[in-house]
């Protein structure tokens, strides 16, 4: 076959966020999302699409099935002013249940990529597009560490942020082979595949490289923090994590349960002793708990004796073949979200602050 035929993509015309085909479609079906619905419709036995906020849908490929075509198809500036419109109009109210409003962005955003793979959509000047997605999903990730299964999939959300990271990494690669001695790399996102990916050698091996002239405050730290814990120094590991900026917190937050866990394994043979009583304040300050209950709840699941006089370390009595315990949300962590504009923060990575600045932590 000619290798020609193969680079010919169809290219979008739909101007809209959802093709009308589909919009008239769902609306006939009375399958809109109550953000989709006109104002002032929701009553009606068919309540009418506002087209100005539906959202095109994410569909799964199946044998068979009519490949898309233009019209049903939103070039690259339709696909950012979706993505935009998705993050500005986000509620991240505290209160709400944000996993249906994951779900739904979620969706979205997925339909977003399929629109972009079927274009052949994945030069450089769709580098920020996916740079804004994998924002999302890092937030995501932390902000819905604590629900339960069946309301949000972490290993999901997990392997669509690596799959966008990856994306992301080959086109600075890329890039910076076409543009011969500049510099094409955003230390952002490095330093987020290292966290993500935290201890992982691959990702080492791509930071030491890129060390030589990526040499930003927030990139140097990324990377100690995973040689740290490549070589099981977990009191330097709890010791850096406090001078991450707030999105590699987040995605930090979720590494430390396996921390915490690989730590009281060193010290369960490092402190051995049937006579002597590691001190509780001590140990929630080398592994940055933020109180003594969830020390004991981890020494617990662990099989870690604690007692009134502070937690008694035996070689052999560590339980590591129990689930890892589930991450827990920081109070300061909660505290700076809740001070900056989280749109601004998907969208751009900066860090607008409405009110008075908290300081970063990752501890529970």
């Amino acid at each position: 076959m000619d290798s020609q035929i193969l680079n010919v993509y169809v290219r979008g015309t739909c101007m809209h966020m959802c093709p009308e085909k589909e919009r008239c479609l769902r609306e006939r079906e009375k399958l809109l999302h109550p953000r989709e619905i006109l104002d002032g419709t929701e009553s009606l036995p068919k309540p009418l699409a506002d087209p100005k906020k539906t959202v095109k849908t994410f569909s799964r490929s199946a044998a068979g099935r009519k490949a898309s075509s233009s019209s049903e198809l939103r070039p690259l500036p339709v696909l950012e002013k979706t993505v935009s419109y998705l993050f500005s109009n986000l509620d991240f109210d505290r209160s709400e249940d944000w996993s249906s409003e994951y779900d739904f962005i979620f969706d979205r955003i997925r339909a977003v990529n399929q629109d972009a793979v079927i274009q052949g959509v994945d030069g450089w000047d769709c580098i920020s597009l996916f740079e804004s997605i994998s924002r999302f999903l890092v937030y995501s990730g932390y902000r819905l560490c604590c629900e339960p299964r069946y309301k949000y999939d972490p290993v999901i959300n997990s392997k669509y942020l690596q799959e966008c990271l990856k994306k992301i990494l080959r086109l600075y690669d890329e890039q910076s082979m076409i543009n011969q001695g500049k510099i094409c790399y955003n230390p952002e996102f490095e330093a987020l595949y290292l966290i993500s990916n935290l201890g992982d050698y691959e990702a080492i091996h791509r930071g030491i490289e890129k060390k030589t002239y990526l040499r930003t405050r927030d990139f140097e730290i990324a990377l100690a923090v995973s040689l740290a814990f490549w070589h099981g120094n977990y009191v330097r590991v709890f010791k850096l994590l406090k001078e991450l900026p707030l999105l590699l917190s987040c995605a930090a937050s979720l590494h430390v349960p396996a921390i915490r866990r690989r730590a009281l394994k060193i010290m369960s043979i490092s402190y051995s002793s049937k006579n002597l009583r590691f001190p509780i304040k001590d140990l929630q300050s080398i592994l940055n708990y933020s109180s003594e209950e969830y020390i004991l709840e981890d020494c617990t699941h662990y099989k870690v004796c604690n007692t009134q006089g502070g937690v008694q370390f035996l070689k052999g009595s560590f339980d590591g073949t129990v689930e890892l315990i589930t991450p827990r949300p920081s109070v300061c962590l909660d505290q700076k979200l809740s001070s900056i504009n989280i749109p601004g923060m998907l969208l751009t990575g900066k860090e607008d602050y409405k009110t008075v600045k908290v300081t970063s932590n990752t501890g529970d």
